[in-house]
């Protein structure tokens, strides 16, 4: 997979170029930016659609995990490594429980696979917040809203077509050493992707439970916009291609070998 480059240390383009005779990428406008830098690069698609495919059965998810089948459901992500969580998750949770609230949804919370259950129990105020673990792929589906934090897990909820919002917060040396380096102007990758903001980003001190909780509640109070948004996404999906790509790669390395 093709290092961000584009985003951010474009000055490793050089080495890549001594190096590389040809990349497979698996984001689509990566073609053109390593071409525009002397690289032979070709599209392969992107491996999430050999492994992400609905399974459209809401019905039973909902029962085996004691979620209220007349309620919507708004999902949280917060992401997988405890520093990020520690900085994103108590005003997300805070928002969602004002989204829950004042709409009458179910608000649950995708756990990683690498965390317990009780390391959000004993931190957060999780009470009437359903924790569940290791099925992030079915809540992504089956939500009606998610909030996610920045990274991979917002290109896979776009490929379910669920309607979000980004959230992003780190340190703010981090941030402001970002800010030197990226070169990107969304920081979410399904607007990467769409070359354009089709969900709203809270990034760093924008990122307050009240910002996210208002912004949340008037997108889904406006039908058109949920519409548009679904539509954006479905666009995205078609962007990355179809499913195969590791196949293709497979047979590339094969043909030069």
């Amino acid at each position: 997979i093709s290092p961000q480059v584009w985003a951010w240390h474009r000055s490793r383009v050089k080495t890549m170029r001594e190096v590389v005779d040809k990349m497979l990428v698996i984001l689509p406008f990566e073609v053109d930016f390593y071409r525009s830098e002397g690289i032979e690069a070709e599209f392969v698609g992107h491996p999430l659609l050999e492994v992400l495919t609905p399974n459209n059965d809401g019905k039973n998810f909902r029962k085996r995990y004691g979620l209220d089948p007349e309620k919507p459901l708004l999902v949280l992500l917060p992401g997988s490594r405890r520093q990020e969580i520690e900085q994103i998750f108590p005003d997300m949770l805070s928002a969602g429980k004002a989204v829950a609230r004042e709409l009458g949804y179910e608000l649950a919370v995708g756990i990683a696979p690498t965390l317990e259950e009780r390391y959000f129990r004993t931190l957060y105020s999780t009470n009437n917040v359903k924790l569940i673990k290791g099925v992030t792929h079915e809540l992504m589906e089956y939500a009606a809203f998610a909030f996610v934090t920045s990274g991979t897990a917002t290109l896979e909820t776009a490929l379910f077509g669920t309607p979000m919002l980004v959230v992003y917060r780190t340190s703010w040396l981090t941030y402001l050493i970002g800010r030197l380096l990226v070169r990107v102007k969304n920081i979410g990758l399904v607007n990467i992707v769409a070359g354009k903001k089709i969900v709203p980003e809270f990034i760093q001190h924008r990122a307050s439970a009240r910002a996210m909780a208002q912004a949340a509640m008037e997108i889904l109070e406006d039908e058109q916009r949920l519409l548009t948004m679904r539509e954006d996404l479905r666009k995205v999906r078609g962007l990355l291609g179809t499913s195969g790509a590791s196949r293709t790669v497979a047979e590339r390395i094969l043909a030069i070998a």
